[in-house]
């Protein structure tokens, strides 16, 4: 009686330790689904940043998504897109007093813009920061007002703020595999749905196709 209690005993146990190492499998398993496509989608693609000299249209509004309790789990927040068009400037004191200014009222390092504005002076588009405040874009576009009502065009007017919205996820990795994410997929010129309900209804989340 003794023999078969201890037979059993063993059994149970090893029983129990299969068990713990199927649920180690089991959840190793899933934090790697979860884990590895974030870090296709949202750091690998994410880093191959437009070329700043590649002109687009902006990026499309999206809608928002919410859960069955009316949650927010994704939605737009908007900055400002800061550009230029290189080839109306005349001269290195023009391309320095628009770097200056734009460090001045937003920030934007003077050095990259200066360089920016040279090395595609002969395009009529070129990217000087993806994304900008709302408040540092109200400063810009005050500024540019004032100085609209001078006499000539000054280097500052040749530069241009579009509205941008940034995808915003409140829960952030919670649920992230469910939500999804976007992307920037080989030439496209903005973000679409890569994964989970960004992708399933990228067609319907966009407000504007193209």
């Amino acid at each position: 009686m003794s023999e078969q209690h201890t037979v059993t005993l063993e059994s149970i146990q090893k029983r129990d330790v299969w068990r713990f190492w199927m649920l180690v499998f089991g959840f190793g398993a899933l934090a790697i689904l979860v884990v590895v496509p974030l870090f296709v989608h949202q750091i690998i693609q994410y880093g191959q940043a437009r070329p700043p000299g590649q002109a687009h249209q902006g990026e499309s509004p999206r809608g928002n998504i919410v859960d069955r309790n009316g949650a927010l789990l994704a939605a737009d927040r908007f900055s400002y897109e800061v550009s230029a068009t290189p080839s109306y400037f005349r001269s290195e004191e023009e391309r320095m007093e628009a770097a200056r200014l734009l460090e001045e009222l937003a920030g934007i390092p003077a050095a990259e813009t200066f360089n920016l504005l040279s090395t595609y002076a002969d395009l009529k588009f070129v990217r000087l920061a993806p994304a900008i405040s709302l408040e540092a874009g109200r400063r810009i576009l005050e500024e540019q007002a004032i100085l609209a009502e001078e006499s000539g065009v000054h280097p500052l007017l040749n530069v241009t703020l579009t509205p941008t919205p940034q995808r915003y996820y409140p829960e952030r990795a919670v649920g992230a595999q469910v939500v999804g994410s976007l992307a920037i997929l080989g030439d496209a010129a903005w973000t679409q749905g890569v994964s989970g309900i960004e992708d399933y209804y990228d067609q319907y989340l966009r407000k504007r196709d193209g």
